[in-house]
Order: structure tokens, then C-alpha cells, then sequence
């Protein structure tokens, strides 16, 4: 399942990374958290149409790849906002911008 989003990392002032990503970067991707605060996240893969240093506080536009599962779908919406994290910690936000059945977006 791939979709085309917006991304935005937060700086390290903000809570977020002290570096870049890259090319095939695999974040947890949180949509909701549930009643315990506790997050429910999916493993996505972040493909840039050129392999270049996305830094915090840049914003991008990219594929994330998502495994397939019934389990997301109700997340994939045009406009749906989620978390981007690394374990717990909340290093950026992304939007989706597209759906799309390839990684060529």
C-alpha cells in the first residue's frame, strides 16, 4: 500500500531528530493513540524520488510504503494526519496528500 505525503521533522528544539533521514528510513507511524496513551503505530518505508538528506525542520514530499494489512486501510485517507516516531518519541508529522497502487506515485 503506498500513498504520497507531505512530511514535516521536528527540529531537535521541538522534541524531534539531531539528523537527517534518508532514503529508507522505516519510523513507526502512529494514526491514533489509544485510551492508555498508548500508541498503536505501523511500519511504513519512506521513498524519496531522489536520495537526499531530508533534515529536521525540513518538509518533503514523498512515497511510505505501508505493509498491507486490513488493519490500516481505515487510516488511509486523503487529507488523514498521523505521527511519525522513533519508539515513543514524536520526531515529525506527515499528511497524505494521494493514494496510489506503486511506488512511482
Amino acid at each position: 500500500m503506498f500513498v504520497k505525503a507531505k512530511i514535516k521533522l521536528k527540529t531537535m528544539a521541538d522534541g524531534g531528530k539531531d539528523c537527517g533521514i534518508r532514503n529508507g528510513y522505516r519510523p513507526n507511524n502512529v494514526f491514533e493513540y489509544n485510551e492508555r496513551n498508548r500508541i498503536n503505530s505501523f511500519v511504513g518505508e519512506f521513498q524519496f524520488e531522489i536520495d537526499k538528506l531530508i533534515m529536521p525542520g525540513d518538509e518533503a514530499i514523498i512515497t511510505v510504503r505501508f505493509m498491507d494489512s486490513d488493519e490500516i486501510k481505515k487510516y488511509l485517507t486523503v487529507g488523514r494526519l498521523w505521527y511519525i516516531h522513533e519508539g515513543g518519541r514524536h520526531v515529525g508529522d506527515g499528511e497524505i496528500l494521494s493514494l496510489t497502487n506503486t511506488n512511482s506515485g
